[in-house]
């Protein structure tokens, strides 16, 4: 088996359900962490003497088998208790979850362009949810498709039999992000941000301009480059905080409305096609949670953003709301 074989999301399928073996990525970080370790040890050996690597060596064998334990992390579906489980290092139970209590499997885009499968609660549906599968880089991997073909249904359809899916229209009276003047509806943004970091960013500027306070000593190249930046920077931001996306029932179509007149956008309600949750990360921590909307012809429009993801399901009945106008 190769290493990106042993990586990959593996499970198997019985008459009591299916198991889920999603972090392969644990065994090759052990072998990595053995070979690192072995080295060390040896230089603190020869360069020490035995007596150094006694303290270390119990504390790096440690590491190397928590590291192989948690390549066995299970995921169990239960079907005939109805209940999806979490075995840490395959035997030891962690935690439990009804069926009846469980949205779904979807997959989670990254900004990077990555993505896993997650398995949801209907409490949470655009959280953080629960990992059930590898990261992967690639729409056509080979182990993805054949996770959503052989796994996915699956559980889908225990979910199923365990609480018949009911379709519950949600009747809005009252938008909440959404500013009102029919037929136009205009998403409700947070300024703040932007234009805070924007007129700083002018401000320093306008500040090496005049008085070049903090590049006194640097070359004129330099200078210029940065004031061009923090200009640029600051105008962009100023003109992100005022771009309107504004629904317009009457003319059924989302206009994207820049107060500089760049980057004007119209979009028909008959091209939507759907939504797209993405969560972004920075330095692997949770940064926020962008809304797209997907277009024909590959169009995508960030509708709103959010750092806290349980508002987005009001958030998308609303615009469903507003469509169906």
């Amino acid at each position: 088996m190769s290493l990106n074989q042993l990586r990959k999301t593996r499970w198997t399928i019985n008459a009591d359900g299916v198991t889920v073996r999603p972090f392969g990525l644990f065994y090759i970080m052990s072998v990595v962490f053995a070979i690192a370790f072995a080295g060390l040890s040896y230089y603190l050996f020869v360069s020490v003497g035995p007596m150094a690597v006694m303290p270390v060596l119990p504390v790096f064998a440690g590491i190397v088998i928590i590291f192989a334990l948690l390549g066995g992390n299970a995921i169990i579906f239960d079907n005939q208790q109805q209940v999806m489980r979490k075995k840490l290092f395959g035997f030891l139970p962690v935690s439990s979850m009804p069926f009846e209590k469980i949205e779904g499997i979807n997959v989670v885009t990254t900004m990077g362009g990555g993505y896993n499968y997650r398995v949801f609660k209907k409490s949470h549906k655009y959280g953080k949810g629960m990992v059930i599968s590898c990261g992967y880089s690639k729409n056509n991997d080979a182990n993805a498709i054949a996770f959503t073909e052989e796994v996915v249904p699956l559980v889908h359809a225990y979910l199923d039999k365990a609480q018949p899916l009911v379709e519950t229209k949600k009747t809005i009276t009252a938008y909440r992000f959404f500013s009102v003047t029919p037929p136009e509806y205009r998403v409700k943004k947070n300024k703040t941000f932007q234009l805070i970091m924007g007129i700083v960013l002018l401000a320093i500027a306008f500040n090496e301009i005049f008085n070049t306070t903090f590049l006194a000593d640097s070359e004129t190249y330099v200078k210029y480059l940065v004031i061009a930046g923090c200009q640029l920077g600051g105008i962009a931001l100023v003109t992100v905080a005022f771009t309107k996306i504004v629904f317009d029932t009457s003319e059924r179509a989302i206009y994207v409305v820049s107060p500089i007149g760049l980057g004007n956008k119209k979009h028909a309600f008959d091209d939507f096609e759907r939504f797209q949750i993405v969560r972004r990360t920075t330095n692997a921590i949770y940064s926020g949670t962008d809304v797209q909307m997907h277009f024909k012809n590959n169009k995508i429009l960030v509708v709103r953003q959010f750092n806290s993801s349980r508002r987005i399901e009001q958030f998308l009945d609303e615009v469903r709301s507003i469509m169906e106008k």
